[in-house]
């Protein structure tokens, strides 16, 4: 009798062992749990403010940044003045010569 009271006593020192485990894991688990749910908002709300400064940057980029056309015609513009140059020089020259040998 004596030796099935000490088995009854291991099989209740094992379940309780298993059910401190099982409770400590849980625990610790709900821990994790929670504060993987903090990290997580803490990342979403860092994620909102730079999609907001994202779209705050977008916005000044576009006042304040040329684009590809405004780009061509500013050069467009540039080449143009630099040919009009060009023929000045070219009829300030051509009137030298004639000047010239006209003496």
């Amino acid at each position: 009798m004596t030796q099935g009271i000490s088995l009854s006593l291991d099989i209740i020192l094992t379940l309780a062992g298993i059910i401190a485990t099982v409770a400590a894991s849980y625990a610790v688990m709900r821990y994790q749990v929670d504060d993987a749910k903090k990290d997580a908002a803490a990342a979403r709300q860092r994620s909102d403010e730079v999609g907001k400064d994202l779209l705050a940057f977008k916005a000044e980029a576009s006042e304040r940044f040329a684009t590809d056309e405004t780009l061509q015609r500013v050069e467009n513009r540039i080449t143009e003045a630099i040919n009009r140059l060009g023929d000045r020089f070219d009829r300030f020259f051509e009137g030298s010569r004639k000047s010239w040998w006209q003496r």
